[in-house]
Parts: C-alpha cells; sequence; structure tokens
C-alpha cells in the first residue's frame, strides 16, 4: 500500500523513482576513469568479463591495489581461456595475480561467458557498472562501448539481484588455478624465446641488423602494398623535408594529379614517421565526403587505427601518443576554440578548400600548429596565383611567398620557388607502362522527349525570369544564384525521381519562407540531394563567397551549415505564392510521365553489355533518387545490382564491395554509385564504367574512371558516358570542348592544362550557368572565357613547369645499394624464422611468386596471401585471387607484401638480434682477402630547435678490416656478400681475438672520419632543401644593405655641400644617423642568418657484432 502511495505521489509530482545513472562509452566517459574513480574507498571488487588482456586490466590495477592493501578481495570470472584466446604472457601473468590469496579467478564451462560486469562494494552501497566493456584494451579506452553506471543501496532490490546473479555464476565457476592451469602453463611456455641452433648465426644476426637500417630507410613496404617507384622517391622527399627543411614553418604540397595516389604518399610519410618514434601524434583535415575512406585506407593499407574526431569527442580532448587523428574542415572551423592546436604532424587533404585567406575554413587551418605540414591537391590554384600562395602560409616563410605573389621577384626565381615547395606529377607519364589502356568513348548524345522538352524549357524560364524566390535570391547574393539554379536543370535531365524530389524540396523552402517572413538559404540543402567531393566543393566555394560578402549577415546550423536569412515584405509573398502555384503544376505533370529518357537509355545499354560474375559494370550518378530508380528497374529485371552511397554504415559499404568482387549466387553484376565512390575505393573487378550524369568537373570523370582503370587491372576497360541535347549538360560540354579549345589556342597555351584548372574555376562555373539561364549571351560568354584565360596564362605556364623530374633518391645511410636485394634478404630471414617460432608457409602452386603464410598475431592464427616480390602486386589479376582463396583458404583479398615492417619478419628479427647481439665469430671461405667485419651501429640525434625536431635515428655502418693492410673502409655491400658466402662457422681463439682487437683499435681512430662521412650525407640532403630559402633570406637582406648605402652616400654628398655653402643641414644629419642605424642592425642580421638551423650530435658508438673471414 505504501509502495502504491509512493509511486502515485511521484507521478503527481512528476518525480522519477528510477536511480540516476551515467552512460559511460568512451567517448564522453572513459570506462578506465570510471572504474578508478568507483573503487576509490571500495572494501571488494567482482569482475565477470567475456575476455581478458593485461593491458585492460592496467588501466585500473593503481586501484585494486588500493583495494588489496586494505585487506579487500577481488574476483574474477574470465569467459574465454583457451590458448585460442589468450596470450601466453596474460596466462603467465594470471597465474602471478592469483598467487596473491586476495585475488581469485574463475571460468565458466562448458558455456562460454560474455557478460561485462563490474561491482564495487562499500559499507552500504554497489557502485555498479555494467554494459558492452571486456577488460581489454578495447573495452576499457579504445572501443565505442555503451555501459551504465549508477550506485544502489546495498539493501535495493536491483542490487541485491545483481549480487545474487553474480554469487550463483561464481559457485558453479571452475577455479582456474585448479583446472586450467596446464593448459595456461602450456600457453604461458608457447612464445618462450628458446635459443636454438642456427648454422650460420654470424648471417643471421647481420641480415637481421641489414633488415631493421632498410626499414628505416626504405619506405616502399610500410604497407600492405607495394608502391611505384615516383610513389617511393616522393615519400623519401616528405621524410627528409620533415628533419632537415629549415626554420619553423615546415611542409610540402603534393600537387600530383587524380590517381597517383596522393593518400599514398602521405600515407608512407605518416607510417614512417610515427612507426620510429619520430612524432607523437598527426591530424588529418579533409572533407566530411572523404573522411570514411582516409579511415580504411589507414586500416587496410598500413595497419594505422585512426580515431575519427567527432563533436563528442571535443570536449577535453586531448590526442594521445602515437595515435592518427582525422577531422572535418566543417568541424573544425566551428570548433576551432575549443580545439587541441599544436601537432606533430598535419595532413591537409584536398588543400584547395582554404585557398581563400578570408574565409573562416582557411583561417581555422592557420590556427593550428605542427612541426611539418602535408598538403594534398590536384588543383593547387583556381582563378589566380594567391589560391596556390594562401596554401603555402602555412609553412612557407610570409616573407618570401608574398614577393612571389606581388611579382616583386622574377619569373624564373618564382617558378624556383614553387618547386621548392611543391612536388607535381602528371599520370600520362607515370603510369603509362603500368596499366592498360582506357577506351573512354565520346559522349552520346541523348535526344529528349517532346514533353521533356518542353518542362525543360518552363524550368528553365522559371529560374532564370520568373521566380520570385530567385529573384530575391539573385539579387542579394548575385556571385552564387546562377550557380545554385543551374542544380535543378541537371537533377531533371538526372532523373524523374530526381526531378521531383529537388523540386518538393524547393516548394517546401518557398513554403517556409511565407510562413516565416523571411528567405533562409542553407547551404546544406545539397546534402539531401548528392553527396561527394563535387558536393562539398560547391558548398564550400558558397560558404567562402558568402562569408567573404561583408554586408550579408550569415550564420550556422546545428551540423555546421552556412545561413542567409533575406527578409521579405507581403507584396513579394504574393510573388512567392505564384512560385508554388507554378512548382505545384510542373510537379503533377512530371509525376504523370513516364520514366525519362535518360535512364530508359541506360538500362537498355546495361540489358545489352550483359552483366554476369565474369562481366561487371559500374554506373556513376550524380543524384541519389537516380541512383535509387536506376537499383529499382535492374532488380525488377532480374539484374544483380547494388546501390553505394554516403549514408551507408562501414559494414555495409565493405559487404557491397565484397559482392561485386564475388561470383556466386549472393554477388552484384552492376554497382550503382553516387560521387561517395569515386574517391579511394578500388573497384578494378570491373571494365565498363557508365556515367549516367557526366560530370562537368575533369577531376571527377577522372576519379570516376580511376575506380577500375588503376594498378590491378589487366583487361582494357571501356566508359560511357551521355549527353541530353539542348540541356545544360551539352552545352557546357560544347563550351568546355570548344570554346576553351579555341581560346587556349589562339593564347597559345596548353588546352589540357587549361581544361584540367579553368573547367574547376568557380568563376567558368558561374559563366557557364549564366549562359544557360540566358542571363548572358554567347558573345559575353566568349568575352568572359577568354578573359578568365588571359588573367591566369602566368598560372597555367607554371603549372606546365612545376613536375618533378628526381633522378635519384638522396637518403642517409650505408645501406642503400642494398634495397634492391630486399627480396633475397628477407627469404633468407623466412627460413631462419621457421626456425625460431611457429609460423608455417605453403607456396602457391599456380604462381610461385605468392605464398600463403599462417603464422599468430595478437593471439589470433593468420592466415594470409603473401609475395616477396613488389612487381607480383602488380601483375597479379583480382579473379585469380579469389579462385585461390577457394582452394587454399586464406583470408585476404588483398595480397601483402612481406617487407621489413612484416610482424613475421620483425618478430624473427628481434629474437635473432636479441640472442645473437655482440658475438663474433671465424668463417673459413674459399676465395678472398682476410677481413674482419664488424657491425657498427652509430646513434645520432637530430635537432631543429625552431622546429622543434629532437629525435634519434640508428645507423648501420658495415665496417671492413682488411687484417694485411691494416686499413678499414665502410662497404655495405662487401659485407652483404661475406655474410651469404658459404663456409665453416667457429668461435674466435686467442690469435683471433688479438686480430679483433686490432681492428677494433683501428676503428677508434678513424671514428671521426666515420661521423664525417654520415655528416656530409646528411648536408647533401639538407642543403638541397634548405638553399632557396636561407639564400632568399640573405640576397633580401643584402638587397636592403645596398639601397640604404647608396641612401647614405647620397645624404653625405648633400651634407658636404651644404656644409661648404653655409646652409643648415640638421635635416640630412639626423636622416643620416637613422641610416646607419637601420644599417647596423641589417649588418647583423645578416651575420645571424643561419647556414642551417639542424644540429647533428652523435651519440656512443655501439659494436652489434662481427665476423673473421679467413682463407
Amino acid at each position: 500500500m505504501i509502495d502504491k502511495f509512493i509511486k502515485w505521489l511521484a507521478r503527481i509530482l512528476g518525480v522519477s523513482l528510477e536511480p540516476p545513472f551515467e552512460i559511460v562509452d568512451n567517448l564522453d566517459v572513459f570506462v578506465k576513469d570510471k572504474l578508478n574513480s568507483m573503487l576509490d574507498g571500495a572494501k571488494s571488487f567482482d569482475i565477470a568479463t567475456g575476455y581478458f588482456q593485461i593491458s585492460g586490466w592496467q588501466a585500473f590495477a593503481d586501484s585494486v591495489d588500493a583495494i588489496l592493501k586494505n585487506g579487500g578481495k577481488v574476483r574474477l570470472l574470465i569467459g574465454n581461456v583457451s590458448r585460442e584466446y589468450l596470450l601466453p604472457q596474460t596466462a603467465r601473468f594470471l597465474l602471478h595475480l592469483i598467487k596473491n590469496p586476495q585475488i581469485e579467478a574463475r571460468t565458466i564451462k562448458p558455456r562460454l561467458l560474455h557478460a561485462k560486469v563490474f561491482m564495487a562494494k562499500t559499507d552500504d552501497k554497489l557502485r555498479l557498472l555494467f554494459g558492452s566493456s571486456n577488460v581489454t584494451f578495447g573495452g576499457i579506452e579504445a572501443n565505442i562501448e555503451l555501459n551504465t553506471y549508477e550506485i544502489l543501496d546495498l539493501d535495493s532490490k536491483k542490487a541485491k539481484s545483481f549480487i545474487e546473479w553474480y554469487e550463483k555464476l561464481w559457485q558453479s565457476a571452475v577455479p582456474i588455478d585448479e583446472e586450467l592451469e596446464l593448459e595456461i602453463t602450456l600457453a604461458g611456455q608457447k612464445e618462450a624465446p628458446i635459443p636454438i641452433t642456427i648454422e650460420d648465426p654470424n648471417k643471421a644476426l647481420f641480415l637481421s641488423l641489414l633488415i631493421k637500417d632498410l626499414a628505416r630507410v626504405d619506405l616502399r613496404d610500410i604497407g600492405n602494398f607495394a608502391p611505384l617507384k615516383f610513389q617511393y622517391v616522393d615519400a623519401v622527399a616528405g621524410v627528409n623535408r620533415f628533419f632537415f627543411q629549415p626554420g619553423g614553418k615546415r611542409g610540402l604540397m603534393l600537387a600530383h594529379e587524380v590517381g597517383l595516389g596522393k593518400t599514398i604518399i602521405s600515407g608512407m610519410v605518416l607510417k614512417h614517421l610515427i612507426y620510429h618514434k619520430h612524432i607523437k601524434n598527426a591530424l588529418i583535415v579533409a572533407p566530411l565526403s572523404i573522411i570514411r575512406q582516409w579511415m580504411e585506407d589507414l586500416r587496410s593499407k598500413f595497419d594505422i587505427q585512426p580515431v575519427e574526431i567527432t563533436s563528442r569527442r571535443l570536449k577535453g580532448f586531448v590526442p594521445e601518443d602515437f595515435k592518427v587523428y582525422i577531422i572535418s574542415y566543417d568541424l573544425l572551423r566551428e570548433r576551432i576554440e575549443d580545439f587541441h592546436k599544436n601537432w606533430n604532424l598535419i595532413i591537409v587533404d584536398e588543400s584547395h578548400f582554404i585557398r581563400n585567406s578570408q574565409t573562416l575554413r582557411f583561417k581555422a587551418v592557420k590556427e593550428l600548429k605542427s612541426k611539418f605540414f602535408l598538403l594534398l591537391t590536384a588543383t593547387p590554384m583556381h582563378n589566380k596565383i594567391e589560391d596556390i600562395a594562401t596554401q603555402l602560409f602555412l609553412f612557407v616563410p610570409e616573407e618570401i611567398i608574398s614577393k612571389a605573389t606581388k611579382r616583386e621577384i622574377s619569373k624564373v626565381d618564382r617558378t624556383k620557388l614553387f618547386k621548392t615547395f611543391i612536388k607535381r606529377r602528371f599520370q600520362k607519364k607515370e603510369l603509362s607502362e603500368i596499366i592498360p589502356e582506357r577506351n573512354v568513348l565520346p559522349p552520346e548524345v541523348i535526344t529528349l522527349s517532346e514533353k521533356e522538352k518542353e518542362i525543360y524549357e518552363k524550368l528553365r524560364e522559371f529560374l532564370s525570369k520568373n521566380s520570385q524566390y530567385y529573384q530575391i535570391i539573385s539579387r542579394s547574393i548575385e556571385h552564387i544564384a546562377p550557380f545554385v539554379k543551374q542544380r535543378y536543370l541537371e537533377e531533371f535531365i538526372s532523373s524523374k525521381g530526381a526531378a521531383i524530389f529537388a523540386l518538393q524540396n524547393l516548394k517546401e523552402r518557398i513554403n517556409d519562407a511565407i510562413t516565416r517572413g523571411f528567405i533562409e538559404y542553407n547551404s546544406g540543402m545539397l546534402k539531401k540531394e548528392t553527396e561527394g567531393l563535387v558536393a562539398d566543393e560547391i558548398r564550400s566555394f558558397i560558404e567562402d563567397e558568402l562569408e567573404a560578402q561583408s554586408t550579408i549577415e550569415t550564420k550556422r546550423d546545428e551540423e555546421g551549415n552556412l545561413i542567409v536569412r533575406l527578409s521579405i515584405d507581403e507584396k513579394i509573398k504574393e510573388g512567392l505564392k505564384s512560385d508554388i502555384k507554378f512548382l505545384d503544376e510542373i510537379i503533377k505533370e512530371i509525376e504523370i510521365m513516364d520514366e525519362f529518357t535518360k535512364v530508359k537509355r541506360i538500362i537498355k545499354l546495361i540489358r545489352e553489355i550483359k552483366p554476369s560474375k565474369d562481366k561487371k559494370i559500374v554506373v556513376f550518378v550524380g543524384f541519389i533518387k537516380t541512383g535509387e530508380k536506376l537499383v529499382e528497374i535492374l532488380k525488377n529485371e532480374g539484374i544483380k545490382s547494388g546501390f553505394f552511397h554516403g549514408e551507408l554504415e562501414e559494414a555495409q559499404r565493405g559487404k557491397l564491395i565484397e559482392k561485386l568482387w564475388s561470383k556466386d549466387e549472393e554477388r552484384i553484376d552492376v554497382l550503382v554509385s553516387t560521387d561517395a565512390a569515386y574517391v579511394g575505393l578500388n573497384l578494378q573487378i570491373a571494365d565498363t564504367i557508365i556515367h549516367h550524369d557526366l560530370s562537368w568537373n575533369p577531376m571527377v570523370v577522372e576519379q570516376r574512371v580511376g575506380r577500375i582503370h588503376r594498378i590491378g587491372q589487366k583487361r582494357e576497360i571501356t566508359s560511357f558516358s551521355f549527353l541530353c541535347k539542348d540541356t545544360i549538360d551539352k552545352r557546357k560540354h560544347e563550351i568546355l570542348t570548344g570554346k576553351l579549345e579555341e581560346i587556349s589556342t589562339h593564347l597559345g597555351m596548353s588546352y589540357s592544362v587549361v581544361l584540367s584548372e579553368v573547367a574547376i574555376s568557380s568563376e567558368i562555373e558561374k559563366l557557364m550557368a549564366q549562359f544557360e539561364l540566358k542571363e548572358i549571351d554567347e558573345e559575353m560568354l566568349k568575352d568572359g572565357l577568354k578573359k578568365h584565360i588571359t588573367e591566369r596564362k602566368e598560372i597555367f605556364e607554371l603549372l606546365e613547369e612545376l613536375p618533378s623530374e628526381e633522378a635519384g633518391i638522396l637518403q642517409i645511410g650505408f645501406t642503400n645499394d642494398l634495397i634492391e636485394n630486399i627480396e633475397n634478404i628477407i627469404g633468407e630471414i623466412l627460413k631462419l624464422g621457421r626456425k625460431t617460432f611457429d609460423f608455417k608457409f605453403q607456396p602457391i602452386m599456380e604462381n610461385q611468386d605468392f605464398i600463403v603464410l599462417d603464422y599468430e598475431k595478437n593471439g589470433k592464427r593468420i592466415e594470409e596471401l603473401s609475395t616477396l616480390k613488389e612487381k607480383a602486386l602488380l601483375t597479379i589479376k583480382p579473379e585469380e585471387v579469389q579462385v585461390w582463396k577457394e582452394s587454399y583458404k586464406f583470408d585476404n583479398l588483398n595480397p601483402t607484401y612481406l617487407g621489413p615492417f612484416h610482424p613475421v619478419v620483425r618478430k624473427t628479427t628481434d629474437l635473432l638480434i636479441e640472442q645473437n647481439f655482440g658475438k663474433f665469430w671465424k668463417k673459413k671461405i674459399t676465395n678472398g682477402k682476410e677481413t674482419v667485419s664488424i657491425y657498427l651501429l652509430v646513434p645520432i640525434k637530430i635537432k631543429n630547435p625552431s622546429a622543434e625536431i629532437d629525435t634519434s635515428i640508428e645507423i648501420l655502418t658495415p665496417i671492413l678490416y682488411e687484417i694485411d693492410r691494416k686499413e678499414i673502409e665502410i662497404n655495405a655491400v662487401k659485407a652483404y656478400e661475406l655474410a651469404c658466402c658459404g663456409g665453416k662457422i667457429e668461435c674466435l681463439n686467442e690469435k683471433d681475438t688479438e686480430i679483433l682487437e686490432k681492428a677494433k683499435e683501428e676503428l677508434s681512430r678513424r671514428m671521426n672520419t666515420i661521423k664525417d662521412k654520415i655528416r656530409a650525407d646528411i648536408e647533401k640532403v639538407r642543403i638541397e632543401i634548405e638553399e632557396l630559402a636561407l639564400q632568399r633570406q640573405r640576397l633580401e637582406i643584402k638587397r636592403k644593405i645596398e639601397e640604404k648605402t647608396k641612401k647614405l652616400e647620397s645624404l653625405n654628398r648633400e651634407i658636404n655641400r651644404k656644409r661648404n655653402s653655409g646652409l643648415r643641414y640638421e635635416k640630412e644629419m639626423q636622416e643620416a644617423k637613422k641610416l646607419e642605424e637601420e644599417l647596423e642592425d641589417l649588418l647583423k642580421k645578416l651575420e645571424r642568418v643561419p647556414e642551417s638551423s639542424l644540429l647533428i650530435e652523435f651519440e656512443e658508438p655501439q659494436i652489434a657484432g662481427g665476423c673473421i673471414y679467413i682463407s
């Protein structure tokens, strides 16, 4: 009765009787923090967990120790303790834990415990955390979890229920120390390093040291792929610039054409710097539409687990060590005040998004501080040379770059300056010999039905002249209005569904304006209708223009989209009602029509191609509704198809691509996709691409084709595209392929360069839209194009001169010449590795370049298709891999490269070095001079105070000492040949030890010469990078000194003249004194301009081992 009364009273008063609880999800609140706080003052602690890792336990181990010191008890219920899931070191750790009588651990058999509960008791409370988190690193802090935390009275019904549940399981559980000790002990022993007998331990040691050194030098294998030579060259350049570029603001822009792997190159730089701990953190800033692809690429290609920064993560956000974070431009712009600003490395993808220095987007990125910036863009300049200068302001000294944009330095010097900070490559040159030809058919012109033509003209007339809504927008935001209006024409010719959806959205916005008394333009409206990088480009252009117009008041919605509000009066409202009437009529006309002509033609073409498990097609659409309709029709006709778009979850995306590659009954043969898929996906299983909506942006078309016409494609690909006669896309195509080429030829310029840059120019896009909307005539269009191109002629000439022409690779160290032997070196290590720990490999009988590698990683068995040969990865056919996968049962579709960074290679080399470090042997060889080979490791610290660079590298320096001549040389190739030659290995005798000591003495005498050689190699790399920047500073100071000296001489002559004439000269004397002071300051500055901001410090060298070779 009392309970009912309390519930009634609570309901009347609106009071909840539920105990307060908190969400703990590793986003806003981390599990590790909550566990540590709930254990404070606790008397006992009970845990139920499906899986257990040491890293998870250590997150709250100190708090557990406090309970034990106060006499408390801890109980662990663990779900899976089998050797399959329990790492050996974890087994040993558990055995150590349960030696403490205050800690008990049990497991459930035979059923698997999958529950996750943490219960800490005080005298009168139960602190309860339960949900999805295991006692693992992922559950405690890395993964997004869902747990609830609450504090209950011990005598409450809920607390008693949880305690009873735990006690019941505990009583039925099996003590680990009784039933499972043998299995845990066996598992714990499994990876214990057992000394092994190797026929040639000298060879094992040298090859292991060599691989470690090549892992420092060679960037080609730091991911699950084999980069191309030019990608490797550019990645090495990026790493070298990180260390040796002068000044505190440093960086590099990769401005390669699309399809050349800017993401691959930047990923190689990132992985190298993080792997060797040269940096502690990195930030990637990118458009929202390609963040997911960055996440997938870093995981799949580089084994990096990036963290996406969302608005929820920003509260109190501080980057963790050796983590990579990704944030969108939009979120960074909105939350820059709260955002962590100091980073070790920042990669700015699609950096042309910050080409306008007046926008909030640029200002937000400019506030970030980094030891090094890496900018990625295929289109560094859009409208003016200042576009590229604005981006370079992030790391190029302003006094240098400002002179380039103000034309204060010569054209030759300006080109040299840009070449110093920009690397640019063209696809035609770099990929022509690697992938087969593409058959890009000229666009097929489609004639619309009479009804479609009629409605198209009505809509064009409405948008250009009759719409009250767009008359207001055109008057207020004139520069972007044509750009926005043309979207409706593009959607109309795409499909019936896209047209209706777009016009209904417009109608809703106009209705809303009538109701609220103002027109609201929201830049985010594009997200409802289209997606991908182009949509991001359009939105960024619109926002940039609006932000730059100081007369227009703007604000942003919760999603960060820019909003403009334009007031309207009653008269305008009446005009808007006419707009509504027109839209109602035109929507009704469209609704009763058959499907549009273009959709019918695309479906007909797909039928003619006859897609199948061996003939896959990718269809790109510009609008979401078009994609949905195409898939609906294809499925109704029995054609296996799927729709790829940006709203799909990651698992759905992966499953869809897997189905495209599959040949079973669940496969898809036609992938319809928005431009959310044109960046980053590998679709080379297909050999046909159809552009349902042909983009006006050649970069987009190139990216689309690049999804299937890429490395790994063995067949000629065919590309179909379509234009609708007498519509916007046909007229744009005519402008870009006709008028633009005519003007370029007339001006003596390269049409291909002009097209690639001008076609994505906002100014050109505006002209084309105005022409389609009949706001300008053909003559005005032509004049506008010519004016735009003429003004930018210097840009186009500069872009043609920028391509990189490196003949070789600058790198520090002595093992560079052995990079080409990497396959043989690692092959030998793998043979040795089979004797050191548990892994197996099985050759692919159909192709001897590939093996199936079976090994253990993080407690799990991995079976993967691998190869030692880089070129094999470039020639393998996806269909072959699919067949082998069914026969050999490996896990991966993309073969891995067995390079120095592979876990099997790393584990083997670590163990061989550990067992043999510091040892010397004697080997009898048949030919050659008697020689001592010493494996010297020279640690150096590299410091660049202005950039806060302070890191260490270790250089393998193979020393050869000829016993007869008593001379020393550095020769890695000879040391390698000696280590690999046949011969009997013996221990050193007394005479051998004397010879070795003499070699060490000579080495000690020559140590400074060796250090000088290393320093010279560093100088060679450094000088090339910093030459222009430091030279420019000196020349600028010298120029000022010369000007002021001439002015001072002129003043002194004037002073002498006036003195001799008896005239007053106090003013001239004051000016001369000021000039003398300025000259003195400039001379001091000239003395202070450093030859280099780089400091090199040698630490104590170590001898890792060696061998005496005798005949």
